[in-house]
Formats: C-alpha cells, sequence, structure tokens
C-alpha cells in the first residue's frame, strides 16, 4: 500500500490507518495459525523477512480493534480515491518475480502522460490495481485523453508470457462533480486478446 493510498485513505476516513504514514510504502501481511504458538512463530518469521529486506519496521495488530481498522482502511481504498479525485482505475495481472520491474515501467508512464498513477495490490499473485488519477492542473478537457493514453501503455507493457489480463473501469469524477459516484456496477463487455484480456467494468 503506497503512502499516497494511507494518506488518501486517512483523510476520506478522518482518522489514522498506520502508526505512521512517512514512508513510501506500505506492506500488509496476514498469516493463520492452529495454536498461539505456532501463529507467534508466522508472526516472527514474517517481521524477520521483511526486516532482511530493508523495511524499516515490522508491526504487529495485535488487537481485534486495531486489526479490523486496517483492514476498514484497506477495504475504503477504492471509495476514497473515487471521493477525493478524478480518477479512472485498471488492474494488472503480472507474474510475481517481476512486480517491481512493472511498477517502475508504470512510473515512467505516468511521467510520460502527466497523469499519477498509485498502485495497490497483491504481492502473492501478482494483481496490481492501479488508480489513474487527473493532475489538479490538468484542465478536465484533456483528461480523457490523457488517462487513456496511459491505460494503452499499461496495457502494452503487461508481460505477454503469463496469461496476464487487464480489467478497467470508467472514468470516476469527484463526488463533487458527480454526486453519488460511489461502487462498482456490472461488468460490462470482455475483449480477449492473445495472451491478455480488457474487461470494461461500469458504473450503474
Amino acid at each position: 500500500m503506497p503512502q499516497h493510498t494511507v494518506l488518501t485513505v486517512e483523510k476520506y476516513l478522518e482518522k489514522k490507518l498506520m502508526p505512521d504514514n512517512i514512508h513510501p510504502a506500505y506492506l500488509l501481511v496476514a498469516v493463520e495459525a492452529n495454536t498461539k504458538e505456532e501463529l507467534e512463530r508466522q508472526l516472527e518469521t514474517a517481521g524477520e523477512i521483511c526486516l532482511e529486506m530493508e523495511a524499516v519496521d515490522a508491526y504487529i495488530a495485535d488487537t481485534a480493534s486495531r486489526q479490523q481498522q486496517i483492514w476498514e482502511g484497506r477495504k475504503a481504498v477504492f471509495d476514497a480515491y473515487i471521493a477525493l479525485y478524478t480518477v479512472d482505475e485498471a488492474d494488472v495481472c503480472v507474474p510475481r518475480n517481476r512486480i517491481p520491474e512493472y511498477i517502475e515501467r508504470a512510473e515512467a508512464i505516468g511521467e510520460k502522460h502527466g497523469v499519477l498513477l498509485v498502485p495497490l495490490g497483491h504481492a502473492g499473485d501478482g494483481n496490481l490495481h492501479y488508480n489513474i488519477i487527473k493532475r489538479d492542473e490538468t484542465p478536465m478537457e484533456a483528461w480523457p485523453e490523457l488517462m487513456e493514453a496511459a491505460i494503452s501503455d499499461l496495457i502494452d507493457n503487461v508481460p505477454r508470457d503469463g496469461g496476464n489480463r487487464v480489467r478497467r473501469t470508467r472514468t470516476r469524477v469527484h463526488q463533487e462533480a458527480l454526486p453519488g459516484a460511489r461502487g462498482r456496477g456490472p461488468a460490462g463487455g470482455t475483449h480477449e486478446g492473445d495472451k491478455s484480456s480488457v474487461r470494461l467494468q461500469r458504473d450503474n
């Protein structure tokens, strides 16, 4: 979860999500166990691995209320971006070992087209949810073309050797401009490609 997302959700919910919000990204790790001892071993192992990979720290949500707070924030991401930004969304699936490479490519795509691309994803399956956000200085009339160009490049840069797909949703506008523009609508059509597919999902 990037810092941008943490700050956006905290602003939307008007409460803290993480112990701090000053780091570039946050990794949420969930573990399951049959006994308390096994759970503690898994938590310790997960924390050690994160620190070995140069994480700043490893926080444990050791109470039910703390766990609920974090997952509430995670579930609110979609609504938070709709409420606070003019935004589109694209889901891309890439091989897990190519996630860092794809994120770097996406950052360059955002710079190229003058849009803000904020990923949120699942490290375990390579599914990345990209929020494509209009910058404040971008005129509204220029936004559709920039957004479409960014999405096209996101699609073109998806690795073709892993049966990957892209799902894209319609542009969402800040709720002040389009009241009630919240929630996901039913899926539209599906376009199948050689190795990828694009599914258009539209609001009601």
